[in-house]
Parts: structure tokens; C-alpha cells; sequence
């Protein structure tokens, strides 16, 4: 006779079963791939703030501010999601759609990419 691995019940049905439901299953995967799914919880967070601070600031007409500026709203600038090369800024760290580029001098330039390949064209 086999037991549920997650809850101890007796299972009933197939020999090779090894939960007694699906809630028993879900319980089961959830708690072993909590840490992972936290993790990329915590890293989407971040992402997701990252790119809220930079459209208020454009919604508030600013498209470029100091990177202090950025760090003191909460700002983090190792996460983004990709790198993407722009003609008058080389290689840029991209946000989803948004893209920033740090210029000399600490001061960071932001603008959306959907938006600077319609202005190129």
C-alpha cells in the first residue's frame, strides 16, 4: 500500500501514484521550488521599480537626471533584461522597453526603445 509523499494519506488507484490528489501534488512542488520562485520574485521587484522610476520621470518631462539621482529613488543598476545597441549610444542596458545610457560624468539618459527606433526611421 503506498502513501501520499506530501500529506502521509493512503492512495488509492494506480500502484505508481504518488500523491493522493492534486492539491497533495501542488503542495508537494510549491514548497520545493519556493526558493527559486522567490528569487525571480525578488529580481522581477527590482525590475519592475527600475522601470517605474524611469517612466515617471519621463512622465514628468525629465529624460535625464544624475545617476545619484536614480540610486536615491531606489534604482538599482545591475538589474535590466537585456543590451541593445543604438546608433548614438552604443551598447545600452534595457528594462523591458525602457532603455537608460549612463553618460561621462555620472549622468544617466533614459528613453523608451519602441520610441528612439520610430524617431530613427
Amino acid at each position: 500500500m503506498n502513501t501520499c509523499i506530501e500529506c502521509g494519506s493512503r492512495i488509492v488507484g494506480r500502484t505508481d501514484k504518488k500523491f493522493c490528489n492534486g492539491s497533495c501534488r501542488n503542495a508537494y512542488h510549491n514548497e520545493r521550488n519556493r526558493e527559486e520562485l522567490n528569487s525571480v520574485r525578488k529580481t522581477n521587484r527590482i525590475l519592475g521599480r527600475n522601470r517605474k522610476i524611469l517612466v515617471e520621470l519621463k512622465s514628468e518631462g525629465i529624460q535625464r537626471v544624475h545617476r545619484k539621482v536614480l540610486q536615491a529613488l531606489g534604482f538599482s543598476f545591475k538589474h535590466f533584461t537585456a543590451f541593445e545597441e543604438f546608433a548614438n549610444y552604443g551598447l545600452c542596458p534595457v528594462i523591458y522597453d525602457e532603455v537608460y545610457h549612463v553618460q561621462e560624468g555620472g549622468m544617466v539618459l533614459f528613453f523608451n526603445a519602441a520610441e528612439s527606433f520610430k524617431q530613427s526611421a
